[in-house]
């Protein structure tokens, strides 16, 4: 655990996936009430962690009073669960949010999924590949005690948070923006060091690009000090890094421009042709849907803007 300003502390807790760690947030009120921030994976290890850092700190885990989560990722929220029901404290978590994480529990994000793989010219044995992924876990069972807009403010014991609704990487992901201490909380909108991707959670919109790049320039607005990311190590420079991955994006736009003036026309060819850090031979299972539909997004963000054929896929 390590402390990062007056009252936070951030504290790595290990999750099952691609990258070692997530970072949960500790806030500490006046009071004594303590503000979590993605508190992580569910498991008895985390719990166990996360009331060990409250010990440390002179606290215990029913001083937990609030748990905020940025977005629906199992890795950030899926210890929610456990929280609630070992501290008794509340959940806030974005209204756009819970909205796509509706469309998982239906089952509309699925199927809709599985009309692209036939939308977006995708040989068999890779829609077969597709096709058989697992539905994503849902993260959480009970229903937030808070669902956040943008904008609206987090009233802590000497401390105020704003809610920023940063939709890309999910659709209704959430930053939060401490005025005073010039902190902001960015989840995984903005790591310091990776692209974390776009529409990873639920149904993605037709303005998914634009809305990602809007969002960037809200948070590059802020007089913020310093970034504290859901991966990763808390950053200086957040206008610099948010301008680094709007680039990224505007890059890629590029290449599919290219990939169109070339005569390439379906999703699946068009993203052949594009830069992925892995490279393309090596896109497997979610990876490959996420190339696929970033691919989608750029398409429908030109066709938004006159820059294609809408018969282009």
């Amino acid at each position: 655990m390590e402390q990062i300003d007056d009252g936070v502390w951030s504290l790595e807790q290990p999750f099952s996936g691609t990258m070692p760690f997530t970072v949960a947030y500790l806030l500490v009120g006046r009071d004594g009430g303590i503000t979590v921030i993605d508190p992580g994976e569910r498991s008895d290890g985390n719990l166990t962690r996360l009331e060990k850092a409250c010990e440390r700190l002179g606290y215990a885990l029913r001083d937990i009073r609030l748990v905020i989560g940025t977005h629906l990722h199992r890795d950030h929220v899926a210890l929610v669960d456990d929280l609630r029901a070992a501290a008794g404290c509340e959940f806030a978590f974005g209204a756009v949010e819970w909205g796509a994480m509706q469309s998982l529990v239906s089952g509309e994000a699925e199927t809709t999924w599985l009309r692209r793989y036939e939308d977006w010219g995708i040989p068999a044995r890779a829609r077969a590949e597709l096709i058989e992924l697992p539905a994503p876990a849902v993260p959480f069972s009970r229903e937030p005690d808070r669902l956040l807009a943008d904008g609206e403010t987090i009233a802590l014991t000497g401390r105020r948070l704003r809610v920023i609704t940063t939709p890309g990487h999910t659709p209704g992901h959430l930053c939060m923006w401490d005025p005073d201490s010039r902190l902001v909380f960015t989840g995984d909108h903005i790591l310091p060091f990776t692209y974390s991707g776009l529409g990873l959670g639920g149904v993605y919109s037709p303005g998914a690009v634009s809305d990602y790049l809007s969002s960037l320039d809200a948070v590059a607005q802020l007089p913020a000090r310093c970034g504290l990311p859901g991966h990763e190590a808390p950053f200086p420079n957040v206008a610099a890094r948010a301008g680094d991955l709007a680039r990224h994006q505007l890059q890629r736009g590029g290449e599919v421009t290219a990939a169109l003036d070339a005569g390439l026309e379906s999703v699946w060819a068009i993203a052949a042709t594009l830069t992925w850090s892995a490279g393309w031979e090596n896109l497997h299972g979610f990876h490959l849907r996420s190339a696929l539909a970033q691919t989608a997004m750029h398409l429908e963000s030109l066709r938004r803007n006159d820059c294609v054929d809408a018969e282009a896929r």
